[in-house]
Order: structure tokens, then C-alpha cells, then sequence
């Protein structure tokens, strides 16, 4: 991404009823770009992993 390194973090939320979800987050410290999951079905993950593995940055 431009000479630059995305962070991610992952964290299980817990909710009322004993309900649980993973909220994962990917940006890039030096720029506005933020991806979050948050209580996304864990069946979309190949999807977000592969939508933030396409984003790309550019110096322009």
C-alpha cells in the first residue's frame, strides 16, 4: 500500500443472552482509511479479508 503497513486488531464482544461476536479492524496510521466489522456474520469474513487485501493506496 504505497510503502505503507495496515494494522488490524480483533476483539470478542459479548452481549446480552450470552450472544457473542468478533469485531475485527484494519486501518492505516497516516491515513482516513478505517475498515470495522463490527457484528458482522462471521460468513462474510473471506469477503472483508478479501475487499481490505484489494484496497489500494496510492501517493497521489
Amino acid at each position: 500500500m504505497a510503502g505503507r503497513t495496515a494494522a488490524f486488531r480483533a476483539w470478542e464482544v459479548g452481549c446480552g443472552g450470552g450472544t457473542t461476536f468478533t469485531t475485527r479492524v484494519w486501518w492505516i496510521a497516516d491515513l482516513p482509511l478505517t475498515v470495522n466489522t463490527d457484528g458482522l456474520d462471521a460468513r462474510y469474513d473471506a469477503a472483508v479479508e478479501a475487499l481490505v487485501a484489494s484496497l489500494r493506496v496510492t501517493d497521489d
